[in-house]
């Protein structure tokens, strides 16, 4: 037998090896003094797994004190009483002298307070000794320090300037440190009460609490965690299961119970003193003897426990003479959901004889699942414990595969999610907060290049940098205008307007698209005759994701000199940087389509000083050698100061390497290495700036970004073709009058909430400060730069509202018709994520010429 090598949750060996085992004897009708009633553990070939089944034989009699309870006793006050663990109330305000018992509930009352005056506020020392926050407006001269008390163990208020000076303008609806720990202390109480308790209920509780409306993503987070606070995990539950077994034999004479458990492991690796829970059977001595009562029949019903490792409750019921119903046992079984395995097998049956997909299919069940799963997540964020994983992984490897994946799913209404590349920056293509499978598009990465024609087949689960070495293997002066991360994935990439350091020069990658194949909802292979222009222009910038599963993309092949230039150069704001990046902003939108030099913003410590600084980074590519680039630069572009030193000439392939920061010394074939050079947890969002900033607005950017310290920019200018191109060419709206597009960066290494808090929340706060400074009505955002804070779609009766609002910002006027295309193409909206193209409501449906 093969060993079960992923499953749940383990069950260790330590709590039921604590119990003293005596020889099993297995008698139902043994007396109630004297029970001979064992647990026992069993793999699949019905062997034991312990060495002796456990038992206990004794009989319960409650010691004398607990036959003399002083109820009255427990609401006595007492001179010994702990101080009260609970965080001040809402409208406590901030005092010097204020102690709390912990850290946590002293940042509670340092939020609580910010909450109820609509301010904001930064963090600025955070250890295990000091907690230091400072008003976000600079001008504002608001701090509070809290400190721990080494002789009492509190955390004190011991220094505090204020109260704030400023209003915070840029406050929404929803106020940026309302967040999961604050509600979960808020809605703890009614989570007991009623643990079924419905979001939209939470989100009228927290609005009238805090006079905020807080998002439903948010506040479903926040309800998953209380429910945890209050009534432990899974994992505890599953270990705390042999205890309790134990329990109930000892107290509850006569029960009898059986637990089937298997080896644990771990990609490949035996868990020693663990064990995978598999199914348990329990009866009590009550319901044996009830059971000669009944009639000669059973009832089994179930219910499906939709916790984090699924599984069934099974009930046997009878009937007495009486016509009452009485529970004679009870099953607890692993997931073994009917759907998923008709799913399965709809799956083996719409697949070709000559392409089984049996091998392309990962479940939890396979040693191999969570090896498929994490080799595709390029953000930490979203390789947590915590967070949702998929019931199956199907790692196509024919399109059959995914015509039986899209028939098969919408028969047991299951939602699918597509990857090619896992560079979604906020995981969209493979997490869900609903039951969901991937379908994973990593084995479908073949690449035809025609040098005669100038073209190229290229299918979505390629990377980049495995399109780049396939055409300069064939031809050094042929390329393809894309992202400079090679790692990236050609399905999303492409679709969404992928954009790289050759957009001056011949626009984004979709404007180079010429053709492409797609599976739609009916299962249909369609290629672009077949599916129509107005599908063509949809998946070309509008997300392919929404209105099928993009197979391949014919693509033209630009040409490129043999020769190409690159640099990169740094300076701060000692060397001149402010000014040096003010004249960027008129050069490099407007300069020789053979150049595009990207401006990179960041916060580092001075060399000589140690204090704090900006440093800007220019990295150019130039189609042409060094002597032209520095005869260009010095008429268009003397305040950089480059020099000839600073140019390295080399080939286009290996310019991408140079971008990519790898050396370029380096054999080509390092692009196709798919995995990343280092993982990190990561946050993005973008925006388009229009209008040059003055000098005094990036002087107060630059001391913002100092303040906040942890988010970087990244200045990708516009102008040449993309201005030539129509907004409405393709669905990829942002063309004229952008000088260039920004990309906020919060990256960093440390796991856990509060790091992700704290990070996310200075990206944001940057973003805000930016308002005056990028496009608004709509504030424009690119769909490749994923940003789930514009919105969330739950793809309900709302849909379409809740799409307008990031749809508009990432589509601009070309929104309207992606939703017509889409309602004509996936009716029943079965290719959906949380920022999809919506369907239109029925009430405005028509047919669409």
């Amino acid at each position: 037998m093969t060993p079960n090598k992923s499953k749940k949750s383990y069950v260790h060996d330590t709590i039921v090896d604590s119990v003293t085992a005596l020889p099993p004897t297995r008698n139902p009708s043994s007396s109630a003094t004297s029970s001979n009633v064992m647990v026992s553990f069993w793999n699949d070939n019905g062997e034991n797994l312990e060495q002796e089944p456990h038992v206990i034989a004794t009989t319960y009699g409650p010691p004398f004190h607990m036959c003399n309870l002083n109820l009255d006793y427990a609401y006595q006050s007492s001179e010994f009483d702990m101080p009260s663990n609970e965080p001040p109330p809402l409208d406590a305000s901030l005092e010097i002298g204020m102690k709390f018992n912990s850290k946590p509930n002293c940042q509670l009352a340092v939020k609580h307070y910010h909450i109820k005056h609509s301010i904001n506020y930064r963090v600025v020392q955070f250890d295990q000794y000091k907690y230091v926050i400072k008003c976000v407006n600079p001008q504002c001269l608001f701090k509070c320090r809290a400190s721990l008390s080494q002789k009492s163990k509190q955390w004190v208020i011991g220094h505090l300037k204020g109260p704030h000076n400023c209003t915070n303008s840029s406050m929404s609806q929803d106020h940026i440190k309302l967040d999961s720990n604050i509600i979960c202390e808020s809605i703890k109480l009614l989570l007991k009460v009623d643990p079924s308790i419905k979001v939209n209920v939470i989100i009228a509780h927290i609005r009238e609490r805090y006079n905020y409306t807080i998002t439903y993503r948010k506040t479903w987070m926040a309800n998953n965690k209380t429910i945890e606070t209050i009534y432990g995990n899974c994992e505890k539950s599953y270990n705390d299961l042999p205890r309790w077994l134990l329990a109930m034999q000892k107290f509850l004479q006569g029960t009898i119970m059986e637990m089937e458990v298997s080896l644990a492991y771990s990609d490949n690796t035996l868990l020693q003193g663990s064990k995978n829970f598999k199914r348990l059977f329990w009866t009590f001595s009550l319901c044996i003897s009830e059971f000669k009562f009944c009639k000669s029949f059973i009832l089994v019903d179930g219910t499906w426990l939709y916790d984090k490792y699924n599984g069934t409750l099974l009930l046997a019921i009878a009937q007495d003479g009486n016509k009452n119903t009485i529970n004679i046992a009870y099953t607890l079984v692993e997931a073994t959901n009917s759907s998923y395995n008709t799913f399965i097998q709809c799956l083996v049956n719409n697949s070709q004889p000559s392409h089984p997909i049996t091998s392309a299919i990962f479940t939890p069940n396979n040693s191999s699942f969570s090896s498929v799963l994490q080799a595709y997540i390029r953000n930490l964020r979203f390789n947590t414990t915590t967070t949702p994983k998929p019931f199956l992984i199907i790692t196509a490897l024919h399109v059959s595969h995914i015509q039986a994946s899209i028939i098969c799913a919408q028969k047991q209404n299951f939602q699918m999610k597509i990857r090619s590349g896992g560079h979604d920056y906020e995981g969209v293509s493979y997490v869900a907060e609903v039951p969901f499978f991937i379908l994973d598009m990593f084995n479908l990465r073949s690449i035809d290049v025609d040098l005669e024609n100038e073209t190229a087949w290229i299918q979505s689960g390629a990377t980049l940098g495995e399109v780049y070495y396939t055409i300069a293997e064939k031809s050094e002066i042929h390329g393809f205008p894309a992202g400079v991360c090679p790692t990236v994935g050609v399905g999303g990439h492409v679709s969404g307007g992928g954009y790289g350091n050759l957009m001056r020069k011949y626009g984004t990658s979709i404007d180079n698209v010429i053709d492409a194949q797609i599976i739609d909802a009916k299962g249909r292979l369609l290629d672009r005759e077949e599916m129509g222009e107005d599908l063509f222009w949809a998946i070309r910038g509008g997300g392919g994701a929404s209105f099928g599963v993009v197979l391949s993309y014919k693509i033209k092949l630009i040409k490129v000199p043999k020769i190409v230039t690159v640099f990169l150069v740094h300076r701060t704001l000692e060397e001149n940087a402010t000014n040096i990046v003010y004249n960027w902003q008129h050069v490099a939108p407007t300069t020789s389509d053979d150049l595009f030099i990207r401006l990179m913003l960041e916060v580092v410590k001075d060399a000589k000083t140690g204090n704090k600084t900006i440093r800007a980074g220019f990295v150019a590519l130039y189609l042409g050698d060094s002597k032209s680039l520095l005869s260009l630069m010095n008429e268009s572009f003397p305040q950089l100061g480059l020099k000839e030193s600073d140019c390295i000439e080399t080939s286009w392939i290996k310019s991408l390497m140079f971008w990519a920061n790898i050396n370029i010394t380096e054999k080509a074939e390092t692009l196709l290495d798919r995995q990343p050079q280092s993982m990190i947890y990561l946050k993005r969002k973008s925006d388009y700036v229009k209008k040059p900033i003055s000098m005094e607005g990036l002087e107060g950017i630059m001391k913002k970004m100092i303040e906040l310290e942890n988010v970087t920019f990244y200045f990708n200018p516009y102008g040449g073709k993309m201005n030539e191109i129509s907004s409405n060419a393709t669905s990829f709206p942002h063309r004229a009058g952008n000088l260039w597009k920004i990309q906020y960066q919060g990256n960093w290494n440390e796991a856990g909430i509060e790091a992700a808090s704290y990070h996310i929340n200075v990206t944001r706060e940057l973003y805000s400060y930016m308002t005056p400074f990028v496009s608004n009505n709509p504030r424009e955002a690119f769909l490749n730069y994923k940003d789930i804070d514009l919105g969330v779609n739950h793809n309900g009766k709302d849909s379409y509202i809740e799409g307008k609002v990031y749809g508009v910002q990432y589509f601009k006027d070309n929104f309207d018709r992606l939703v017509e295309i889409k309602t004509k193409v996936d009716p029943g909206n079965f290719f959906r994520n949380e920022q999809s193209i919506p369907t239109l409501p029925n009430r405005k449906r028509r047919i669409i010429h």
